[in-house]
């Protein structure tokens, strides 16, 4: 199940804050694993660290944190995420960062849109993407989850399907 946040309540969808009210404690439960993330502005806890071999672009390596790690960076005051791939799992699933099964990706992923789709990467419990500073995509089979991001945010809607072709 996918929700689908576009621009309204807030003029840009980069700060994690107003999810982390949506959700409640449901982030803290989680171990976060960071994948495509682009910041307009980078803090002292969440540095930009390029990624290996990357050529262009200001993508950075992936990176895992906990729930209030995560947390303390968003209440950055001058963090926005720009495009970023934020999947939780339970803490004690194994996730190693030199290995990783998929490395979960936003920029030119046309199964991010794909309601149909569950998240990247195995075993998470829930995506949370961040798509050109004006989208947010939450994925997770917690229907509690959805009922609340659309409680909070007004403009939130489940993901419509995709255009068909003939």
């Amino acid at each position: 199940m996918k929700t689908f946040i576009e621009p309204g309540q807030l003029t840009y969808h980069s700060k994690f804050i107003p999810l982390f009210r949506a959700f409640g404690d449901y982030f803290e439960q989680f171990r976060w694993l960071l994948t495509s993330c682009e910041c307009e502005w980078y803090s002292d806890d969440f540095k930009y660290v390029p990624k290996p071999g990357r050529r262009s672009g200001p993508a950075m390596r992936p990176r895992l944190m906990s729930g209030a790690e995560l947390r303390r960076v968003a209440a950055a005051p001058r963090v926005d995420f720009d495009w970023g791939v934020f999947t939780g799992f339970d803490p004690s699933t194994p996730v190693d960062l030199n290995h990783l099964a998929v490395e979960p990706w936003v920029e030119f992923n046309p199964a991010i849109f794909d309601p149909s789709r569950g998240t990247q990467y195995p075993g998470a419990a829930v995506e949370v993407v961040f798509w050109d500073s004006t989208h947010m995509i939450v994925t997770s089979d917690d229907e509690d989850l959805h009922r609340r991001l659309r409680a909070y945010f007004p403009e939130a809607r489940p993901m419509p399907p995709l255009p068909t072709t003939k």
